[in-house]
């Protein structure tokens, strides 16, 4: 008989433990912790923030692209400029959210330093055209994301799949562009 209550006591003293481990007292201290501490520093984070929006346009507003990039990455890093499209505006102009800065790119031209030009339409139709040959102009279509990054999908031909450009345009004569939503680095002018 006792062969049977050594596994059963065995049992209760690590379910003993357990449930010591398991201290729902020690676990709500913990999230009061955790709670005070993001309250605390969001705040300085704000700050932080702040502060690196008005580097990115002194450093744009200088020319300072490469710089520029460097403040972009870190805003990115901490979350400042969201970095993951979730429901997107539709298409064009006409469903502006709270950051919509359609006005900053409807109607005008942007370039890269490798010679592209992006042309957007209020329709939320537009073109890029190859400083190889101008003469191949590749349609897109865009629309604005909730973060304020416009997503483009363009296709080479017809029938091949949809490839996104993203940009973020940050005044009247900066902006960059990326392959992905999280990276939007590459630097665009408004002039050639």
């Amino acid at each position: 008989m006792t062969a049977y209550y050594i596994p059963l006591i065995l049992v209760a003293i690590s379910i003993t433990k357990t449930a010591r481990a398991i201290d729902p007292d020690l676990e709500r201290l913990k999230g009061s912790y955790a709670a005070a501490v993001a309250k605390a520093t969001a705040p300085i984070q704000g700050t932080y923030e702040k502060e690196l929006q008005k580097l990115l346009q002194a450093h744009t507003k200088a020319g300072r692209l490469d710089a520029a990039a460097e403040v972009m990455s870190e805003l990115q890093s901490l979350g400042a400029v969201a970095t993951a499209p979730s429901a997107a505006v539709p298409v064009g102009g006409s469903g502006a959210t709270p950051n919509s800065n359609d006005r900053l790119f409807v109607g005008k031209s942007w370039y890269s330093k490798a010679g592209s030009e992006y042309h957007f339409n209020k329709d939320g139709t537009g073109y890029r055209l190859q400083k190889m040959d101008f003469d191949d102009k590749v349609t897109f279509t865009w629309r604005q994301l909730p973060d304020g990054v416009v997503e483009a999908l363009q296709r080479k031909q017809p029938t091949a799949q949809a490839t996104p450009t993203y940009f973020r345009f940050v005044d009247r004569k900066t902006a960059y562009q990326g392959d992905s939503a999280s990276n939007i680095t590459s630097p665009l002018t408004e002039n050639k």
